[in-house]
């Protein structure tokens, strides 16, 4: 890789020597260049910045400022600012404390560089550059934020590498989604963009927050789905544990509803407790229990009481009885998700 090291001062000089040296080391073509007044062997000097930006601009791949950044950016703001392509421009103190990348220019990757570079040098990277780093949408942060399951985790690279090339990903929502769409998002439908215009071509890839596996909205489809069920559960005391769980997944399954989504489990002490408590294991959930009396108000079943609170807002799904040994109701949480 082709670096050239600027510095400006007798201290930037000795700075510039020994990171050129180490920069060498680990096979970069790298040059140092020093202000005239302050030259030896080794050091390039230079009495123009501005014709020694003209030179490097083409043949280099990264400039290292070495200084204060207020001084180093009043002599060198005015010879990149209308400079698009070319080298990667970071600043470094005379101290090599702090590594600034300041232009990312041609290099891909030079976060990745800058923060392998700064650890060989004992040095902090900062990273200035954080408008676009915050527009920059990611699939893995957005599933959990939201406390999203991820289906086929191995979608998000499809996702990140459109994104990253600069290619439109389609997202698909049957919850509301409140904020700013990131670049490079096309919403295609669904209710999370009810009210908004959606596209009516859709991207080959995309992201679907969707419980609905029969109905692909992309031919290379990254689906999510929130765990927002929560279920109620009745037991006799002669119930089996297993025979409970096993319910429950049927009556998940019949009505198309993915197990993963499947929150926690809410019973009452007086009834079966062992046989809820031991459901709750087998299906890797938390189980909450009420006492009788401190069950919300109602002519509704328990197992349909068991798990409201007058806090939330959930709807009921369905609700089933077993063999007069079981019983139990799936509620949907209200769920908005968030980018």
């Amino acid at each position: 890789m082709k670096i050239s090291v600027v510095s400006f001062t007798r201290a930037g000089a000795e700075k510039n020597l020994e990171l050129t040296g180490l920069l060498q080391l680990k096979n970069h073509q790298a040059a140092s260049y020093s202000w005239h007044t302050y030259t030896g062997r080794r050091l390039i000097p230079f009495r123009s910045a501005e014709l020694l930006f003209a030179d490097l601009w083409e043949g280099q791949e990264l400039i290292i400022l070495l200084g204060r950044m207020d001084q180093v950016i009043q002599k060198i703001a005015p010879l990149i600012g209308g400079r698009r392509k070319g080298p990667a421009v970071a600043l470094m103190d005379e101290d090599a404390r702090f590594l600034i990348p300041l232009l990312e220019g041609a290099f891909f990757g030079l976060e990745e560089w800058c923060r392998w570079f700064s650890a060989q040098c004992c040095a902090s990277c900062v990273w200035t550059m954080g408008t676009e780093r915050e527009e920059r949408f990611g699939a893995e942060a957005f599933a959990k934020k939201n406390a999203l399951c991820i289906q086929d985790p191995f979608r998000i690279g499809a996702v990140s590498a459109c994104l990253d090339a600069g290619i439109p990903v389609g997202i698909y929502s049957d919850y509301p989604i409140e904020g700013v769409l990131p670049e490079g998002l096309i919403p295609v439908g669904g209710a999370g963009f009810a009210g908004m215009k959606v596209s009516a071509s859709v991207p080959e890839t995309g992201i679907s927050v969707t419980d609905d596996w029969e109905a692909p909205h992309f031919i290379k489809e990254c689906r999510m789905f929130p765990k927002n069920l929560v279920a109620g559960m009745y037991c006799t005391d002669g119930a089996v544990a297993s025979k409970a769980e096993q319910a429950l997944k049927k009556g998940l399954a019949e009505n198309h509803l993915s197990r993963e989504r499947l929150l926690s489990l809410h019973g009452v002490k007086t009834h079966g407790f062992e046989a809820v408590k031991k459901a709750g294991k087998l299906l890797g959930v938390p189980v909450f229990f009420l006492d009788e009396d401190s069950l919300p108000p109602g002519e509704k079943p328990v197992w349909e009481r068991v798990c409201l609170s007058g806090k939330e807002v959930a709807t009921l799904l369905f609700t089933c009885r077993n063999q007069e040994q079981t019983a139990f109701s799936i509620y949907e949480k209200k769920t908005v998700l968030h980018f």
